[in-house]
């Protein structure tokens, strides 16, 4: 952006989700324009194939192993859900909790997600 003899240069880094699994295997999300949904694609960089999965409200994507987990929110619910899934989209487990996630990550045995938590401020009068 230029404006009068000034140059301004400025670097836009979308915020992507996505995880690498230890298998080889990639999950990233995109989502369309014109679409509610997005698309995660489970690709295997080792034999190139691909599985794509469609999710609404999405949060956040983490791995740990061959697995990874998939956090979306369920609109008008206050509700969050975590699928567990392998390599391909498939999953092995679920569940669903009643506090926002603020951050989440992954090992091998637990899944960990934070919240934030609010001060109220006490009215001294």
């Amino acid at each position: 952006m230029a404006v009068n003899t000034a140059l301004f240069f400025a670097n836009i880094k979308p915020d992507h989700k996505w995880a690498y699994l230890s298998n080889g295997t990639l999950a990233f999300a995109y989502q369309k324009a014109d679409r509610v949904e997005y698309t995660i694609i489970f690709w295997d960089t080792v034999t190139g194939k691909k599985s794509l999965k469609f999710v609404k409200a999405l949060n956040t994507i983490k791995s740990s192993g061959d697995l990874c987990c998939i956090v979306t929110e369920l609109i008008g619910l206050d509700l969050w859900q975590i699928d567990l899934c392998n390599s391909i989209g498939s999953p092995i487990d679920s569940k669903q909790i009643n506090i926002e996630p603020v951050s989440v990550t992954m090992t091998k045995t637990h899944i960990i997600v934070t919240k934030q938590i609010r001060k109220q401020l006490k009215n001294n009068s």
